[in-house]
């Protein structure tokens, strides 16, 4: 989990102190997702173990408070619907598809004015 990428802020509180790297899921939900895809497969062993916890196991950044409380209560660390939020598409006005623009905003001539 260490070369994870680390944000500058917690994802849930926004604190930006003591900041690391944690899995979203705990490890009983990490074991039977594993033990699901074992089952499936007779070759499973520790270090293909290992590269599911590390190719699989989504991470998010947390302060020290956020991360002890959620340790603590042994719960899934609730990120998801943050990062979904994030992702929604916002819809833009027309005004701001110009004002982003990198084109010069140039007036429209009288005659176009009529006709629109």
């Amino acid at each position: 989990l260490e070369q994870r990428t680390r944000h500058s802020t917690c994802e849930l509180c926004g604190g930006t102190q003591a900041l690391q790297v944690v899995p979203i899921y705990t490890l009983l939900h990490l074991a039977s997702s594993y033990r699901q895809q074992r089952d499936m497969s007779p070759l499973w062993n520790t270090p293909l173990w290992q590269h599911f916890y590390q190719a699989f196991t989504p991470t998010c950044t947390l302060c020290n408070n956020c991360a002890n409380k959620y340790h603590t209560m042994n719960q899934n660390i609730p990120v998801d619907e943050n990062r979904f939020q994030r992702l929604q598409v916002q819809t833009q006005t027309a005004h701001d598809l110009v004002m982003e623009a990198d084109l010069p905003v140039a007036p429209i001539a009288a005659e176009a004015v009529d006709i629109l």
